[in-house]
C-alpha cells in the first residue's frame, strides 16, 4: 500500500505548475551598531510603478518580503533623522541583502544607491552562514575543501567530513542529495566553489532532519538576475592541477534555468611509514613499512537545474546532474620483517597499480505548494541515483634477501577486478500547517529511501608457465546488497511574543536491509529494526540580540556499505587484512545541547556545551591474527559517553579586516565490553580553526585560514599538523574579471600522525601529503555589473554635507 503512496507524490510532483516567486529579507543597524526598529522599508518594481510593497524594520531590525513575484526591484529605507538608502536593479532568489548602516544627515541630502560588502562569515537566527562569493579562495577551490574551512568543522584521516564531531547531512539548495558517502565526496570535489554562492550551517538542525546523527549543512548554489548571466572560471596549481568550468543563468518571470559544468585534474602524490611492534610471550617483532603514492583523477561534471512557476502557490524545479572519475593510482610500499635483535630477516616489496572510472547520473523533482499564510507549505521531493564503478588493480610482489636485496624467488603476480553498481530512489514530503491559533504551528513529513548495490570482485595469479590468469576463488566476492528505510514524523512548533519558540515531535523509523551471496555456501544476510526518535527545543532571545537554545534528540547512525561490505581485501596490504561486518546494528545516541549567543553590531560569540550518550558505537578496530598480521574490521562497542564544549563567534574590528574563529572539544569515555579482549582508552578530541579577511579596496582583498585536528578513539589518536591557507583576490575590468591566488601550507606539508595500542601489537604511523601548492585563478563575467555607489562613497558625501 505504502508503494501506491509513494507513487501518488511523485504524480503530484510532475503535474505540478506555478509565476516565480521567492524572499527578499535584511537588517538595518546605525553606525554603532544598534538594530534600528520602526524603519521604513519599500519595493518597487522597476518595470511597473504600480507594484509596490511596503514594510517595516521589527524590534530586532529586520524587514522581509515574503512571496513575491521574481523581477527587478527598487529597495528604499527611509527613517526620520537618517540618509535615504536606495537599492537599485536587485531581484529575489539572487544573493541575499547585506546588513545596512544608517548615517544621521541633515534634511537637504539627496537619495543614492549603496552597496555594501558581505562579510565572510554571518551568524543569524541559529544558522552560520559563510558567503563564499566573498572568499578569494572560491575561485580556487572545490566545494569539500570550502567545507573543510568552515568554523567547527574536521576531516578526519580518512578524509571524512566532521560538524562537532559528527557526519553532517549535506543539502544542496535546500534538497538532500540522496548519494551514499563515496558518491557524496566525488560530488563535493566536483562542484567548483565559483558556482557557490553561499554555504549555511544549522548545528542544532530543524525538525526534518532532528533524527541526523549530525548537523544540517545547506550549500546553495548560484542563481543569477533576471535575465542572462554567466561566468566563466578556471585556475592552475603547481602540484599538478588544472580546472576549468562555468556557470550559466537565464531567468524570466515565470521560469529560470541555471546550468554548472566543467573538468578538473587533480593529483596527490605522498608518502607513508609505519612501525609495527608485535608482542609475544618471551620476545617480540617488528614490522616497518615504508610507501610512496600518486593518485590522480579527471572529473568532469554538470548540474542543470531549471524553475517554473505560473502562479504564487506553485513551484516546480527539476534537477539532473552527473559526474565521472577517472582514477589512476599507484602506490609503491617495502615491508621489513625484524627480529628482537634489529636483524632484517625478512624484504619483501609491493607495487600496486589502479586503473578504474566512477560514473554517478542523477535527477531530483520538486514540488513546493505555499498558501495564502506564508506558514503553510508543502514541499515533496523525490530523486533517483545510479552508479557504476568498476576498476582493474595489478599487484606485483617481490621477494628479496634481507642481506644484499636480491631476488629470492619469482615475483607474484595478482589482478583484482572490480565491479560495483547501485542505484536509489529517494523521496521525501514536509508540511506545515499554521493552527487556527497563531502562535502554533504543525509540522509533520515521511522520508522513503530504497537503495540495491551489486558488488563483484574477481581475483586471480598469473601463471609462470604459460601466462595464464588462475582464479583465487577465496579472495572474490559476489553479493547483492538491498536496504529500505521509511520514516514518519510529526512535530509542534510553538512561537510567543517572538521571544519564545519551543518545538517538539518524532519520528518513527523502520529499516529492512539484507545481503544475498551468490559466492560460497554463505547463507543471505537480513536484519530489521525500527527506532522511536524523539526530539525537542527551546530556544530564547532577549534585547540586544541575546539567545539561549536548549535540545534534546535520539538520533541514529546506520552502518553503510562501507562498514557493512564482507569483501575481505588481503590485496592492498598483505600484512593487514580488512573487511566489512554485515551483521552491525545501528548506533543510537541520545544528545543534550545548550548553545549560548550574542550578535551585537561589530561581532557575534556562540558557546556551546553538550552530553550524548551513544549505545552500539560502530567503530573501526585492530585486532592481532595468526602470521605476523593484523585485521581490520568494524564492531559494534557497548557504548560511550560524550561531553562537549565549543567556542565560536567573529569580530570586525574595521571594514577592512573580520576576524573568525573556533574551538571544539569532544572527551569521550567508553564502556569496556566484559566479552573483549581490547581496553579501550578514553580520551579528547580537539578541532580549531582561524579565517580572516582583510579588504585594502573593493577591488583587492585578502583572506587567510588555518586550522588543527586531533581525534582520539578506542584504540588511539591521530593527529594531523597545522594547515595554512592564504588568497588573494583582484577585480579588473570594472569587476568583470577577478584574478586570484591562493597558497596552501606555505611553511609544511599536511600530515597524519597516528598511534594504535593493543595488547599484542602497538603501530604507530604517519602519513604525508603533497599539499604545499600554489593555485592561480582566473575568473570572467559574461554579463557586467550593474554600477552602483559604494559605502565609502556615502561616507565621502555625508561628511561633505556636514562640514557644509
Amino acid at each position: 500500500m505504502r508503494y501506491y503512496f509513494v507513487l501518488l507524490l511523485c504524480c503530484l510532483c510532475f503535474h505540478s505548475e506555478a509565476q516565480l516567486r521567492a524572499r527578499l529579507a535584511g537588517m538595518v543597524k546605525d553606525t554603532s551598531g544598534t538594530v534600528l526598529e520602526g524603519l521604513s522599508v519599500s519595493l518597487k518594481a522597476n518595470d511597473d510603478t504600480t507594484v509596490v510593497f511596503n514594510t517595516s524594520t521589527d524590534a530586532q531590525g529586520k524587514f522581509s518580503f515574503e512571496s513575491i513575484p521574481l523581477k527587478k526591484y527598487t529597495l528604499s529605507i527611509t527613517g526620520t533623522g537618517f540618509l535615504d538608502l536606495v537599492l537599485n536593479e536587485i531581484a529575489p532568489g539572487a544573493p541575499g541583502l547585506p546588513d545596512f548602516t544608517m548615517e544621521t544627515i541633515s534634511p537637504q541630502m539627496e537619495e543614492v544607491v549603496v552597496v555594501a560588502e558581505k562579510p565572510l562569515f554571518e551568524d543569524k537566527d541559529g544558522v552560520l552562514t559563510m558567503n563564499v562569493s566573498a572568499s578569494p579562495a572560491a575561485n580556487s577551490s572545490s566545494a569539500g575543501e570550502l567545507l573543510k574551512n568552515m568554523p567547527m568543522m574536521a576531516s578526519d584521516p580518512d578524509g571524512k567530513l566532521l560538524l562537532k564531531g559528527k557526519e553532517p547531512r549535506i543539502l544542496i539548495d535546500d534538497k538532500p542529495t540522496g548519494l551514499n558517502a563515496q558518491q557524496l565526496a566525488d560530488l563535493l570535489e566536483s562542484l567548483p566553489g565559483s558556482a557557490i554562492e553561499k554555504i549555511e550551517m544549522m548545528m542544532n538542525p530543524p525538525p526534518q532532519y532532528a533524527s541526523e546523527e549530525g548537523g544540517v549543512i545547506n550549500i546553495v548554489t548560484k542563481k543569477g538576475k533576471i535575465g542572462f548571466t554567466g561566468r566563466l572560471n578556471s585556475f592552475y596549481g603547481t602540484r599538478g592541477e588544472i580546472n576549468l568550468n562555468g556557470n550559466f543563468s537565464y531567468r524570466d518571470k515565470k521560469w529560470a534555468v541555471d546550468f554548472i559544468a566543467g573538468n578538473s585534474l587533480t593529483q596527490t602524490p605522498g608518502s607513508s611509514q609505519s612501525r609495527r611492534e608485535n608482542f609475544y610471550t618471551d620476545s617480540t617483532s617488528q614490522l616497518l613499512t615504508n610507501g610512496r603514492f600518486d593518485n590522480s583523477q579527471w572529473r568532469p561534471h554538470f548540474r542543470l537545474s531549471g524553475d517554473y512557476e505560473i502562479n504564487p502557490s506553485h513551484r516546480f524545479n527539476l534537477v539532473a546532474q552527473g559526474q565521472y572519475a577517472d582514477l589512476d593510482n599507484l602506490s609503491l610500499t617495502a615491508y621489513r620483517n625484524v627480529n628482537r635483535f634489529d636483524e632484517v630477516y625478512r624484504l619483501n616489496t609491493r607495487a600496486n597499480g589502479t586503473l578504474g572510472r566512477n560514473v554517478t547520473p542523477g535527477a531530483t523533482a520538486s514540488y513546493i505548494f505555499k498558501g495564502k499564510n506564508p506558514a503553510q507549505q508543502l514541499k515533496l521531493i523525490a530523486g533517483i541515483n545510479g552508479g557504476l564503478y568498476d576498476n582493474t588493480r595489478i599487484a606485483t610482489q617481490r621477494f628479496l634477501s634481507p642481506k644484499d636485496e636480491t631476488t629470492i624467488a619469482p615475483d607474484s603476480i595478482q589482478q583484482q577486478l572490480t565491479n560495483n553498481g547501485s542505484r536509489s530512489l529517494n523521496i521525501r514530503a514536509d508540511y506545515t500547517h499554521p493552527s487556527g491559533w497563531k502562535p502554533l504551528t504543525f509540522s509533520t513529513g515521511f522520508t522513503f529511501l530504497n537503495s540495491r548495490n551489486n558488488n563483484k570482485l574477481d581475483v586471480s595469479y598469473t601463471n609462470r608457465d604459460n601466462g595464464a590468469q588462475v582464479p583465487i576463488p577465496h579472495m572474490g566476492n559476489d553479493f547483492v546488497f538491498l536496504q529500505q528505510v521509511l520514516g514518519y514524523r510529526g512535530s509542534v512548533i510553538f512561537r510567543l511574543n517572538k521571544k519564545w519558540q519551543v518545538n517538539g515531535g518524532t519520528t518513527f523509523e523502520q529499516t529492512a536491509m539484507r545481503f544475498r551471496f551468490f559466492t560460497g555456501n554463505t547463507p543471505p544476510t537480513t536484519n530489521r529494526y525500527g527506532n522511536l526518535l524523539p526530539q525537542a527545543t527551546l530556544r530564547k532571545e532577549w534585547s540586544g540580540n541575546r539567545t539561549a537554545t536548549l535540545s534534546y534528540r535520539k538520533t541514529v547512525r546506520r552502518p553503510g556499505i562501507r562498514e557493512l561490505n564482507p569483501t575481505v581485501d588481503e590485496y592492498t596490504d598483505p600484512y593487514n587484512i580488512r573487511f566489512g561486518n554485515p551483521f552491525l546494528a545501528p548506533a543510537l545516541a541520545h544528545n543534550y545541547d545548550l548553545t549560548l549567543g550574542k550578535y551585537k553590531g561589530k561581532s557575534y560569540v556562540n558557546f556551546s556545551l553538550g552530553y550524548n550518550k551513544v549505545e552500539d558505537i560502530i567503530q573501526q578496530m585492530r585486532t592481532a591474527i595468526p602470521g605476523e598480521k593484523t585485521q581490520i574490521t568494524f564492531e559494534n562497542l557497548a557504548g560511550r559517553k560524550e561531553y562537549e564544549a565549543g567556542l565560536w563567534g567573529g569580530y570586525t574590528f574595521s571594514r577592512k579586516f573580520r576576524l573568525n574563529t573556533s574551538i571544539h572539544y569532544l572527551f569521550s569515555e567508553y564502556l569496556n565490553d566484559a566479552r573483549s579482549s581490547i581496553r579501550y582508552r578514553n580520551g579528547g578530541s580537539l578541532n580549531a580553526s582561524m579565517n580572516w579577511t582583510y579588504t585594502f579596496n573593493p577591488l583587492f582583498l585578502v583572506e587567510g585560514s588555518s586550522r588543527y585536528h586531533s581525534f582520539a578513539d578506542p584504540q588511539g589518536r591521530s593527529r594531523a599538523n597545522l594547515s595554512m591557507q592564504l588568497g588573494l583576490q583582484q577585480k579588473l575590468l570594472n569587476k568583470r574579471m577577478t584574478i586570484s591566488m591562493m597558497v596552501v601550507d606555505p611553511f609544511r606539508q599536511q600530515q597524519f600522525k597516528s598511534v594504535t595500542y593493543n595488547e599484542k601489537f602497538t603501530v604507530t604511523s604517519e602519513r604525508y601529503s603533497r599539499t604545499q601548492n600554489l593555485r592561480i585563478g582566473l575568473a570572467y563575467n559574461l554579463t557586467p555589473a550593474p554600477k552602483q555607489v559604494s559605502q565609502k562613497q556615502i561616507n565621502d558625501a555625508v561628511k561633505k554635507v556636514k562640514g557644509s
